[in-house]
Formats: C-alpha cells, sequence, structure tokens
C-alpha cells in the first residue's frame, strides 16, 4: 500500500495526473465540439470537412521535417537548460523551413492536383497556413516537456484546444465551413500568445543562445528523418482510408459515415498517448539501464492490456446506441466499421503505440523505420483492394489487420532486444 502511494505521489509531484487530466480534458471538448460541429453542418459539409482536412494531413506528413521528434530526443538527454534551448532555437529555425517548402507543395498541387471532389480544393487553400502556427505551437510544448515541466504543458494544452474548439464551433455557426476554418486560425493563434508566458526567456535571451555544432545538427537531422519515415508511414495507417475511400468512391455522405466511425476509437488514443508523453523522458534517460526498461516496459503492458480490452469490450458491446445518442440516426451505417475500429484500438493501444515509442526511446529508430514502412505498405494494398471489394468497410478491415500485424512485430523485436544475452 506504502509502495502504491508513493507512486501515485510521484505521478503528482512530476506531472503525470496534470498531463493524464489534461488528455482527457482535451479529448471531451474535442469529443464535444465534434458533435456539436456535426450538428451545425449538414452531412454533406461535414464530408467535405473531412476529406479536405485529410489531404492536408497528407502534405503535414513532411511537417517540420520530423524535427520535434529530434528536440523531444536530444532534448530530453541534454541534462543543461543551455544545451536544451540551443535544440528548441535550432528546430524553429528548420520547422519554420519545412512548412514555408509545404505551403509552396501546396500551391503547386491546387495549381496542377485533380480532385474528384473539387470543392476541396478552395477549403484545403484556406487551410494552407495553419501548419506554420501549429508548428510553433508544438515546439512550444516540447520545449516544456524536455524541461519536465509537465503542468505547465498541460495548462497549455487546455487552453489550446478550447480557444480551436471555441472559434470553430462559433465559425461554423455564423458562416458554416468558411466560419469554421477561420476559427481555427483565431484558435491557435491566441493560444500561441497564452503560451509565451512560459517561454519568454528563451525569446529574451534569443541572440545570447549559441548555434548547435555543426555535429549535433548532423546527429539530430538523421534522427528526425528516420523519425519523419516512421511518423509518416504510422500516420498514413489513420488518414489513407478517408483519401482512399474519396478516390475510388468519392462519396460526400458515404466519407461522413466513414469519418464518424473513427471519431472514438481514434479520440480514445489520447490514453496509451498520455502515458507515452509523461514517460517517454524517462525512458529515454534511462535508455543504457536495460533492467530498468525492461522491468518499466512489462508493467507498462500489463496495465495496458486491461485496461484497453475493458474499453474495447464497451465500445463493441454498445456501438449502436453510443452512435445513435451522440451523433444522430442519420450516422448510424458507421456501426459496423466503428466495431471493427474500436478492436483495432485494442491492438493499437496495448501493443502499437507503446512498443513504437519505446524503441524510439532506446535509440532503435531504425527498427521502427522498416516496420512503419512495411506497414504502410501493406496498409495501401489492403485499403484498395477491400475498399474496391466491400466499400467502405473493408478500410477498417484493413487498418485493424496492420494495427495487428505492427504491434506484434514490435514487441517481437523489443522483448528479443530486451531478453538478449548482452544485457541480461
Amino acid at each position: 500500500m506504502r509502495q502504491i502511494i508513493k507512486k501515485i505521489k510521484f505521478g503528482y509531484k512530476t506531472g503525470f495526473f496534470h498531463i493524464f487530466s489534461s488528455n482527457i480534458l482535451n479529448k471531451i471538448m474535442i469529443f464535444s465540439g465534434g458533435i456539436f460541429l456535426v450538428r451545425i453542418l449538414d452531412k454533406q459539409d461535414f464530408g467535405l470537412y473531412s476529406y479536405s482536412q485529410n489531404l492536408l494531413e497528407i502534405f503535414l506528413l513532411i511537417n517540420g521535417f520530423g524535427i520535434t521528434e529530434g528536440l523531444l530526443q536530444y532534448g530530453s538527454k541534454a541534462r543543461e537548460r543551455i544545451k536544451k534551448e540551443k535544440y528548441v532555437k535550432y528546430s524553429l529555425k528548420i520547422g519554420l523551413l519545412s512548412n514555408i517548402f509545404i505551403i509552396l507543395l501546396l500551391i503547386l498541387f491546387l495549381i496542377f492536383g485533380k480532385l474528384k471532389i473539387y470543392e476541396a480544393k478552395k477549403i484545403l487553400l484556406m487551410m494552407s497556413l495553419l501548419p506554420i502556427f501549429n508548428t510553433f505551437f508544438s515546439i512550444i510544448q516540447i520545449k516544456l516537456r524536455i524541461e519536465l515541466k509537465n503542468k505547465e504543458m498541460a495548462k497549455i494544452s487546455n487552453v489550446n484546444t478550447f480557444l480551436n474548439i471555441l472559434g470553430m464551433l462559433i465559425g461554423a455557426y455564423f458562416y458554416k465551413l468558411y466560419g469554421l476554418i477561420i476559427g481555427k486560425y483565431i484558435g491557435i493563434i491566441l493560444s500561441i500568445l497564452y503560451s509565451f508566458r512560459y517561454i519568454k526567456f528563451t525569446f529574451i535571451r534569443w541572440k545570447k543562445i549559441e548555434a548547435l555544432s555543426e555535429e549535433k545538427k548532423k546527429d539530430i537531422q538523421k534522427f528526425s528523418f528516420i523519425a519523419l519515415i516512421n511518423n509518416s508511414v504510422s500516420q498514413i495507417l489513420y488518414i489513407i482510408d478517408i483519401f482512399l475511400i474519396g478516390y475510388l468512391i468519392a462519396d460526400k455522405l458515404i466519407l461522413a459515415s466513414y469519418k464518424i466511425a473513427t471519431l472514438i476509437p481514434v479520440a480514445l488514443n489520447f490514453i496509451p498517448i498520455s502515458v507515452m508523453i509523461y514517460i517517454y523522458p524517462y525512458f529515454a534517460q534511462n535508455s543504457n539501464d536495460i533492467k530498468w526498461v525492461r522491468e518499466n516496459y512489462i508493467n507498462l503492458l500489463k496495465y495496458s492490456f486491461f485496461i484497453n480490452f475493458f474499453i474495447s469490450l464497451i465500445l463493441v458491446i454498445f456501438s449502436k446506441n453510443i452512435i445513435r445518442f451522440v451523433f444522430g440516426e442519420n450516422y448510424l451505417d458507421a456501426q459496423l466499421p466503428f466495431i471493427i475500429l474500436s478492436v483495432g484500438y485494442f491492438f493499437s493501444a496495448t501493443f502499437r503505440i507503446p512498443s513504437g515509442n519505446i524503441i524510439n526511446a532506446i535509440g532503435k529508430i531504425k527498427f521502427n523505420f522498416y516496420n512503419t514502412l512495411i506497414s504502410g505498405i501493406v496498409n495501401i494494398i489492403l485499403d484498395i483492394y477491400l475498399i474496391k471489394k466491400i466499400g467502405s468497410i473493408g478500410a477498417s478491415y484493413a487498418t485493424l489487420l496492420v494495427f495487428i500485424i505492427s504491434g506484434v512485430i514490435g514487441n517481437i523485436f523489443l522483448f528479443k532486444y530486451l531478453y538478449s544475452k548482452n544485457f541480461s
């Protein structure tokens, strides 16, 4: 009992409960906002917005050139504050350059690209500057994470979510889809201004912060590039479904229903992600202590298994009632993909997300590259084949299968590494 109380006190002191409660609050706000958004926009507009947002997310696969992951890894390992700030300064520069590149790609796509849902071009153009603000805010969040200021990070995350949802809902209520996008801009800009209270010291002494050495730049660039590939392929598992449904079926109503099916299972990823946000710096700092990593990862798996199994079971049993109550009768056709994706949540949250993060934390990022690359290729092949055969439901089956495959492969590698003779 004393050990449990001791762990609870440590979790409170180091900000775990602040992060977890913050993520719960964020997801409640996002989810509640999504419910109201579905009611404010008609099904056609919601499908158009979902498709346009999905297209933007494809371009954002190269957002920051992976520098946010590099900052998290190397910033966490750096012990002195001034060294951490060197990485922050460099990351901001790379983040800005990457987003200028993304905007240029977007403009070229809008000029020369062809879309079956043509109205998405205008919406995509309106959202083209959002990546700059989102990357800037992400780097602010990571700066607080690497300094283990989890309470402050939780505060700015809550404010950001609240302002974004409020801006989107007010904008959508008065000006429908266009107002929604304007609200997103207002929300993120106000969030950045609020976060300055926690990082102004860095900017006051900006010129005094020395640049990273060329060797350090190469190290973080190399890590960031591999992380970029890993994250890009990993994100494809979530966004390729809607893109291919839009391309192969091109029906805004089907897109809207499938998007609804994904909302709750995807939103619930905040549970494993909240845990990883908190524990990642500790695993990175103790990456050379294999015994510590092994014991703590096994404990992580045990708790994750029971919690996520219970959540998935509830979602499957009450799927019809959940969809009817939350989204309305118009979206009951989303029930089957909702059930499949709820099962997928169990495998992703229990095996895939934890193993992928810990593999990164111990520096074995190349393995994640191969795992995510194979998973991404398999996902695209399965999506195309199954969507053509059985429609949008095929996309949910493809996602489930890939979550199982990538999670199993990741854990086999991690356990082999942690129990290898060299580290026993």
